[in-house]
């Protein structure tokens, strides 16, 4: 019975056969047949190249090779860079390797990244992360941003901040990473923001790669999480009871649960940018975290839950720690769970639920540019229903109380 073979290929002087186990090489060397079975026909061909240069650089003797040994050369071709020969790596290798005594090459590394100074200078780690909180904050940066950075990156200078920053490995910081138990959306926060500072270093010369990069540190694979939002029942129900219990925190909350403020806008609005007559909030470069103006029309519910405690001027927000108090009483006293974000996520869901405007949601919430995504974390979280009792949550006939404008002392 004749063998069958599939497509056949010719390929730098071997013949490439396809067959049911695989794509089988057969090369025809000085009256001698060589014969050998890849699973890919790429692999095939590196198999074949490698084969041929072995039996004319070292003639008839490479014959006695065995099998591993020849598959152990088609694994170091592979991963070998551009523009060097196998020969080449192995000799510097072997050289380095007598030189050390047996010491592992990794400790020659070290001393090497130690004691060679990049073109920048040398500073600790330390006193970089000094002079980059400083820059950041000189060009404006957020608070929130500076404060972040401090916060991560001090973490990181506990173990590293005497080190010269050139001589922070990427295994150390992977090391680092392991030890600190940083998993899934945590360690590419860190990650992040190691990228950010060793691309500040980078950009002074003091070091020539980025150790944290993506390209040097693979981030991990993380799920998106679910939208979580507030009930209309748990919404309602928080609102009457900051309306009793918490009366200061009321405008806060209206803010976040009815025109979908970012936490940060809610504590840097003033009342001046709140225009009950034509029913406009705005939100100034100043406190919106893309810094550009935008816009946002007041529902009749929002409007009053405002009224009874506006002002001519001055800031909307109370201090934050007596906020944080206000709302730890509403939930105790309430019994609801509190959702991160969950404000700014129920406003968006009822908002498109009972409006159907995307374009609209897109630029009040100041995402213009992600309406895709909006549709994503938001659509169909709530039902129609849902959303017309939503933009019903009203506070008490007794609650409403418009009051004369006065200028805010101080």
């Amino acid at each position: 019975m004749s063998k069958h073979y599939g497509k056949m290929v010719t390929h730098k002087g071997g013949i490439i056969r396809e067959r049911e186990s695989g794509w089988q090489v057969e090369i025809n060397w000085q009256k001698k047949r060589i014969r050998h079975t890849e699973a890919t026909l790429a692999e095939a061909k590196t198999w074949t190249e490698v084969e041929i240069n072995r039996l004319r650089n070292e003639g008839t003797a490479s014959l006695s090779l065995t099998e591993d040994q020849r598959h152990d050369a088609v694994k170091a071709l592979r991963i070998m860079p551009e523009g060097l020969s196998l020969e080449a790596i192995v000799k510097e290798y072997v050289a380095a390797k007598t030189e050390l005594d047996g010491s592992p090459l990794s400790n020659a590394v070290s001393f090497w990244k130690s004691h060679h100074k990049p073109a920048g200078g040398v500073k600790t780690v330390q006193e970089l992360l000094d002079e980059y909180v400083q820059v950041k904050t000189e060009k404006g940066k957020r608070t929130r941003y500076i404060k972040d950075i401090r916060f991560r990156i001090n973490v990181f200078a506990k173990q590293f901040g005497s080190r010269h920053v050139h001589t922070i490995t990427t295994h150390e910081i992977n090391e680092w990473v392991k030890a600190h138990g940083y998993v899934g959306t945590t360690q590419i926060n860190y990650l992040t923001y190691l990228t950010g500072f060793f691309n500040y270093a980078k950009r002074l010369k003091l070091v020539e790669v980025n150790p944290a990069d993506s390209d040097a540190i693979e981030r991990p694979d993380v799920d998106e999480k679910m939208t979580e939002v507030f009930t209309v029942g748990n919404a309602s129900k928080i609102m009457a009871v900051a309306a009793t219990k918490a009366p200061a925190i009321v405008p806060m909350l209206a803010l976040g649960f009815f025109a979908g403020l970012r936490t940060s806008e809610i504590q840097g609005i003033t009342w001046d940018c709140i225009n009950f007559e034509s029913k406009r909030i705005r939100i100034v470069p100043a406190v919106a975290k893309k810094r550009r103006q935008r816009f946002i029309t007041m529902t009749d519910n929002l409007i009053e839950w405002l009224i009874s405690h506006r002002q001519k001027s001055g800031p909307v927000a109370i201090p934050l720690m007596t906020y944080r108090r206000g709302v730890a009483k509403v939930i105790s006293t309430s019994g609801v769970k509190w959702v991160h974000n969950g404000m700014r996520h129920t406003f968006a869901s009822c908002h498109l639920a009972k409006f159907q405007d995307m374009k609209r949601l897109v630029i009040e919430m100041g995402h213009a540019d992600k309406a895709d995504v909006l549709y994503g974390h938001y659509l169909d979280l709530v039902t129609p229903e849902d959303a017309d009792r939503y933009w019903n949550i009203r506070p008490a006939p007794e609650d409403v109380k418009v009051i004369p404008l006065i200028a805010q002392a101080g």
